[in-house]
C-alpha cells in the first residue's frame, strides 16, 4: 500500500509538471502550482524512503564500520528512513523551490527587457501617478514612442487547446494587460499573426496562451468593469513578464505609466527639461530594464527565502530529533558494540558514518527531485519564452545542505559522547 501510495504521488507530480511544460507553458512562474508538484513529489519518494534505504543497502561496504552500517541499513529500514525524510524535504523543497523561483525571475526579466529591446530611453513618472497628456505628446517630436498603461481585465481561464475544455470553474479571472497608443519600433513584442497597426477600442492583441487566432473574439471586463468583446488582431509570443493582452490605451483607463521611446542622445538632452517640468524624467532603456528586473528579482527572493527559511527550520529541527531520539534509542546497540573490543571514538565513528549515510541517501534524492522538477520547467519556460537557462542559487543551496549535514551528524553523535549512557561505553585500554 505505502509502495503505491508513492509511486501514485510521484506520478502525479511528474505528471502535473509536464502538462504545465506541455499545455500551459506560460504558468511556469506560477509558484502554486510548482509548489504543488514539488511536494507531490517530495512526499511520494518520503513514501518510498524504506524501499530506497533498503535498496540503498545492498550496495558493496567498505571496512568495518561501512559494514556496521549496511547491516543497520537492512534490519531497521523504516528507522533510517525516518531519519532519511526531514533531510529530504529540507534539501529537496530548498532545491526546487529556490532554483524554480531564480529561473522564473531570470526568464522574466528577459521577457521586460525584449519589451524594451528597441527603445534608447524610457520616459517614466517622477512623483505623479502617471505621464501627463501634454508630455506624452511632446515626446513623439522627432522620435518614435510608444506609451504604455498597466492594467488589469477579468476574462474567462483559456480553455485547454486542442481539447476545448477548462481547468477552473467558468468564472471571470484577473488577467495582466497592458495597454498602448500606438505600436512603433521602440515596442518589441514578437507578432506571430496579423498586427498591432489595427489596435482600436474594438481589438485586442493576446498571446498564445489563449489558444486564440487573429478574428476571433474574445469577450472580457475592462477594469472599470466595462464589459466588451474585442476582435483579435495579432497573435504574440508567450512570455514570463505577466503581460497575456495588449489593448488599446483608451480601454487601459488610466494615463500612461511608461513610454518607450526611440531617439537619438540630442533628443534625450532637449527633453530633460520638459520632462522634469512635466513631473517625469528620462533614463536609458537598458539601465530602466535592469533597475526593473533586480527589483522584480529582489522581492521574489525575499518572500520566498522566508517562506522556505520557514520551512527549513522546522525540518531542521526535525533533523536534529530524529538523530538524537534514534541515537539515544539504540543505546544498548552502542554498549554492545563496546563490550565486543570497540573504543568510544571507534563507536561515534561508526554513528557518524550511519548519520553521514542517512544524510547522503536523502541529498541524493532530493537532488533527483529537483533535477526532475527543474528539468520540466526549463521545458515549460522554452516553450513559454524562448531559450531560458536554469538558474540555481548554489551558494544558499550549498549553506542549507551544508547546515543539513552539520546539524544531522552532531545531533547523532551528541549522546554518545557524554556520561550517564545505561551501559556505559567501554574507555580505550580498560
Amino acid at each position: 500500500m505505502r509502495r503505491a501510495a508513492g509511486a501514485l504521488a510521484l506520478a502525479c507530480g511528474a505528471g502535473m509538471l509536464l502538462v504545465v511544460a506541455v499545455l500551459f507553458p506560460a504558468d511556469a512562474t506560477d509558484l502554486q502550482t510548482q509548489a504543488m508538484a514539488v511536494l507531490l513529489l517530495i512526499g511520494g519518494a518520503a513514501l518510498l524512503a524504506p524501499f530506497l534505504v533498503r535498496s540503498v543497502s545492498r550496495l558493496p561496504a567498505a571496512g568495518t564500520a561501512g559494514t556496521l552500517v549496511q547491516a543497520s541499513l537492512r534490519t531497521q529500514p523504516r528507522r533510517a528512513a525516518a531519519a532519511v525524510i526531514p533531510v529530504l524535504v529540507a534539501v529537496g523543497l530548498s532545491a526546487a523551490m529556490l532554483g524554480v523561483t531564480s529561473t522564473a525571475a531570470a526568464a522574466s526579466s528577459a521577457a521586460a527587457r525584449d519589451q524594451a529591446a528597441g527603445a534608447s530611453y524610457v520616459v517614466l513618472p517622477a512623483d505623479a501617478p502617471g505621464l501627463t497628456a501634454a508630455l506624452a505628446e511632446s515626446v513623439g517630436d522627432g522620435a518614435q514612442v510608444t506609451t504604455v498603461t498597466d492594467t488589469t481585465v477579468l476574462a474567462y481561464e483559456p480553455a485547454i487547446a486542442p481539447f476545448g475544455f477548462h481547468l477552473e470553474a467558468p468564472m471571470p479571472i484577473p488577467f495582466a494587460a497592458i495597454g498602448i497608443d500606438h505600436p512603433s519600433a521602440a515596442f518589441g513584442v514578437p507578432v506571430r499573426q496579423g498586427s498591432l497597426a489595427g489596435l482600436s477600442d474594438d481589438t485586442v492583441a493576446v498571446d498564445t496562451s489563449w489558444g486564440l487566432h487573429v478574428g476571433s473574439t474574445l469577450r472580457l471586463w475592462l477594469a472599470d468593469g466595462t464589459p466588451v468583446a474585442l476582435k483579435v488582431i495579432a497573435v504574440y509570443s508567450s512570455g514570463l513578464s505577466g503581460t497575456s493582452l495588449i489593448l488599446d490605451q483608451h480601454n487601459a483607463g488610466g494615463p500612461p505609466d511608461r513610454a518607450y521611446v526611440r531617439a537619438t542622445p540630442a533628443w534625450a538632452t532637449a527633453m530633460r527639461a520638459t520632462a522634469a517640468g512635466e513631473g517625469a524624467r528620462i533614463v536609458p532603456a537598458a539601465g530602466w530594464s535592469a533597475t526593473v528586473s533586480d527589483e522584480q528579482a529582489a522581492q521574489n527572493r525575499a518572500g520566498l527565502v522566508i517562506l522556505v527559511g520557514i520551512a527549513v527550520l522546522y525540518c531542521a529541527i526535525g533533523i536534529a530529533s530524529t538523530f538524537l531520539v534514534s541515537t539515544r534509542g539504540r543505546a544498548s546497540e552502542w554498549a554492545l558494540l563496546n563490550l565486543s573490543g570497540a573504543t568510544r571514538r571507534q563507536v561515534i565513528r561508526v554513528i557518524a558514518a550511519e548519520a553521514v549515510a542517512l544524510i547522503l541517501i536523502g541529498i541524493v534524492v532530493a537532488a533527483v527531485t529537483s533535477a526532475v522538477v527543474l528539468g520540466l520547467d526549463a521545458i515549460a519556460l522554452l516553450r513559454a519564452a524562448g531559450a531560458a537557462p536554469v538558474v540555481v542559487p548554489w551558494t544558499l543551496l550549498a549553506a542549507i545542505t551544508g547546515g543539513t549535514v552539520l546539524i544531522g551528524v552532531v545531533a547523532a553523535i551528541l549522546h554518545p559522547g557524554r556520561p550517564g549512557l545505561t551501559l556505559p561505553l567501554r574507555q580505550p585500554g580498560s
